[in-house]
């Protein structure tokens, strides 16, 4: 199946992509399937939570996170995900970090208002990708009763973006 890696900087064929970038892939797949992730896939998800690109400890957040409520790796996994919303950026890996939000449970959204201005700076960015991903992360706020998050959510239905207003009506029409 997996191979084991025993370098973080090994490199597979698979496009460049390090044999964790593959694994993590591999298993972000089944879990989003449906399927659960094997004791060792929740070992190597908790190890790229620490000192991996952000991207790598993104996805390994959403695979701890899909799991349900083990504490301590859910807690892991929060921890990491409050620490890369704090050093936001625009890149790549925002979007994962929104879809993170959704399987975060939502009083530990409420204890952790670093999370809520993450949504929030992620709706107001310049670049619509990020803005359509901040949606359902607004709306889960917004139904928490965030009057800011209700406030970008409505203001996304009048966005310049398409695929921003489609996805903003889609979520308000879900109330």
């Amino acid at each position: 199946m997996f191979t084991t890696v025993t370098n973080k900087n090994e490199k597979t064929k698979n496009f460049g992509m390090s044999s964790f970038d593959v694994q993590l892939e591999r298993i972000l797949l089944r879990v989003r399937e449906g399927g659960r992730a094997k004791e060792d896939d929740l070992n190597l998800a908790s190890d790229c939570l620490r000192e991996y690109s952000r991207s790598l400890q993104a996805r390994a957040c959403e695979i701890l996170l899909r799991q349900g409520p083990d504490s301590v790796l859910q807690a892991k996994a929060v921890e990491t995900l409050v620490t890369l919303c704090r050093q936001y950026e625009e890149r790549g890996y925002c979007a994962a970090l929104l879809l993170c939000l959704s399987f975060v449970p939502r009083e530990t959204l409420l204890m952790h208002d670093e999370l809520r201005r993450f949504t929030i700076q992620c709706a107001a960015s310049p670049r619509w990708p990020i803005r359509v991903n901040a949606i359902q992360p607004l709306k889960i706020y917004s139904r928490l009763g965030d009057q800011e998050a209700e406030e970008h959510l409505r203001r996304a239905l009048k966005d310049e973006n398409e695929y921003v207003r489609k996805n903003a009506r889609i979520e308000l029409s879900m109330e």
